[in-house]
Parts: structure tokens; sequence; C-alpha cells
């Protein structure tokens, strides 16, 4: 005899998404990050010295730094065995450091497409689930 919960059947998932007429609205205390920040920093790296074929360097750096923060469009379903659907809402970031001296870039992160003329060999991701890859 088949008890109640195996009489259910799963409810089936709508190929239909919509976007949230607000996107921020579903952000919660990340709302507030939206747009975009810049300032001044300081970047401090030891790194490999082979000009003086020391075994380390100390790099100084004065640093303007710009962090660009979207919200994603509509709502990413996170799909699950024992529940319905939950949409999760974020923020995606451009984050861009230079040389506040020299101009010159130090850091950009997410790189959206590798440089003309190469190719994208690797990204690290963490996945929402807890894999990383």
């Amino acid at each position: 005899m088949a008890n109640e919960r195996s009489k259910k059947r799963p409810t089936p998932v709508s190929s239909e998404r919509f976007a949230a007429h607000d996107t921020t609205a579903n952000l919660g205390p990340l709302a507030d990050l939206a747009g975009t920040w810049t300032g001044h920093g300081f970047n401090l790296i030891a790194r490999p010295d082979f000009h003086d074929k020391a075994d380390l360097y100390l790099q100084l750096n004065h640093t303007h730094d710009d962090i660009k923060f979207d919200p994603i469009g509509s709502p990413v379903p996170n799909r699950g065995f024992g529940q319905d659907d939950i949409g999760l809402y974020g923020l995606t970031y451009l984050n861009q450091i230079q040389d506040a001296t020299v101009g010159s870039g130090l850091h950009i992160e997410p790189p959206n497409v590798p440089p003309a003329g190469a190719q994208l060999v690797a990204r690290m991701a963490t996945i929402p689930h807890g894999n990383a890859a």
C-alpha cells in the first residue's frame, strides 16, 4: 500500500521566467551597493626580485580604485529536489585598480573577454551550491 507521499506527483517547473520590475528590491542590504564606487587605496605586495638577485622585493603603490556593481537582470532559479525553485538575486561587479602615480593598470576582475589576439585558458569560479571549479 502506497503512502500519501508517494502518490504526490512532482510540480512541473515552468520554463517561463520574468524579470522583476525592480531587481534591487530583493537584494536586502546589498541594494545600497548598486552603482559605481571610486576612491584611493594602497597596494603592498612581496614579489620575486630578479633584477637585484634577491629573494623578494617589497612593492608599494598608491592606487586609484573603481568598482561597479550592477544588479543581475532577473532572478536566477536555484532548483532543488525537496523544495520549489528559489529565486536568487545578486550583483555582478567589475573591479579595476590602477597605480595612482603612473596610471598603469594593476588589477582587473572579472575580465569579461580575453585581450585581443589571446584566448581565455582558465577561469576560477565558485558555484552557489558550494562546489568550486
